[in-house]
């Protein structure tokens, strides 16, 4: 069973209406999978790939043939404008297309597409919204590819760091500058995408539930009351590099060992600060990284977010602070005292 079927499966007519096409929608997302289809049946469309590009001229097309004013800015967002009844600030809709390595297609993709749906929708009953509406594709939103994401977003607001951008490099060695410049960007046109905030009116995303709170409640939707703050931290452990077969188990140094210690009590910290915070390792470097030789090295992150700072009060969306969730030295202590 290919995509598009997996997705109409059990699909019941009756949904579609008032100009939604349930069968539109899949099969424009189905479209859309194929481009980054791994042998897996997952996604691998990382930011700022000629995957990525793909996908958002693939939205693109589809944008024109609904009859909207499409532009890419210099950050490579995508914004696809319908003119409203009078001129107002603008509700944007929409989220992103890049993915994480042997990502979901749902992702992103849902909520641009359903932002789309929503067009294509109002067009079939000859609608026009009082106020302008632009679907929108965020660039780099997951951060796969510099290990910092949202860089279309923050381009867009204004907030985009060149000089500390210019600085990145990516999984495979290559600079910002010539990551950007594969896709035919430049720091300099990054720098240049911000938009006028007082021309926007509101934000509305469409996403996929990443955890199965509402699946396993039997719920159809649900709607957010909290933004989780995420905080990465690098954390490393210093031993010393032994042979395997010649140093006795009590003269080891071994960083591993003492990093999987760590690892094991990170599970046990979020409960301890509220009922909602969240910690993952899932990046491990070991070295030498040989088969018989002791780990002399070990650095590995932890992925600690939250929708509430210091357990106590929820985190305002426009404050800066919710990229500090929790400061390092306090989950350091914590850890490495219990």
């Amino acid at each position: 069973m290919n995509f598009y079927d997996q997705l109409m499966n059990g699909y019941n007519d009756e949904w579609t209406h008032s100009g939604v096409n349930g069968e539109r929608l899949a099969h424009r997302l189905a479209e859309l999978a194929k481009t980054g289809w791994t042998e897996e049946g997952g996604c691998l469309r990382i930011a700022f790939s000629q995957e990525e590009l793909a996908a958002k001229k693939l939205v693109m097309q589809w944008m024109e043939e609904e009859g909207l004013e499409v532009e890419m800015d210099g950050a490579g967002n995508v914004f696809g404008r319908l003119e409203g009844q009078e001129d107002l600030p603008v509700v944007l809709s929409g989220s992103h297309v890049d993915s994480v390595p042997h990502g979901g297609h749902f992702d992103g993709p849902l909520g641009v597409l359903s932002a789309l749906e929503v067009v294509s929708a109002w067009r079939e009953q000859g609608y026009q919204p009082k106020r302008p509406f632009e679907i929108v594709i965020f660039s780099d939103e997951e951060g796969a590819r510099f290990n910092g994401g949202l860089t279309g977003s923050q381009a867009f607001v204004g907030e985009i760091d060149s000089e500390k951008e210019r600085k990145r490099v990516d999984y495979e060695g290559r600079s910002y500058e010539e990551v950007l410049k594969g896709v035919g960007l430049t720091p300099e046109s990054v720098a240049s995408a911000k938009r006028d905030l007082d021309q926007v009116h509101a934000f509305i995303e469409v996403h996929i539930e990443q955890g199965k709170r509402l699946e396993k409640a039997g719920l159809p939707a649900g709607v957010v009351t909290g933004i989780a703050g995420p905080t990465w931290l690098k954390v490393v452990f210093t031993g010393a590099a032994g042979h395997a077969g010649n140093t006795p188990m009590n003269d080891r140094q071994d960083a591993l060992v003492a990093a999987s210690d760590f690892i094991q009590k990170v599970k046990d910290f979020p409960p301890q600060v509220s009922d909602s915070g969240v910690a993952t390792v899932g990046k491990l470097e070991v070295k030498p990284n040989g088969v018989n030789v002791i780990p002399g090295e070990v650095e590995l992150t932890v992925d600690i977010r939250d929708i509430k700072k210091n357990g106590k009060m929820p985190l305002s969306v426009q404050s800066k602070s919710v990229l500090k969730l929790l400061q390092a030295s306090t989950i350091l202590k914590w850890i490495l005292m219990n």
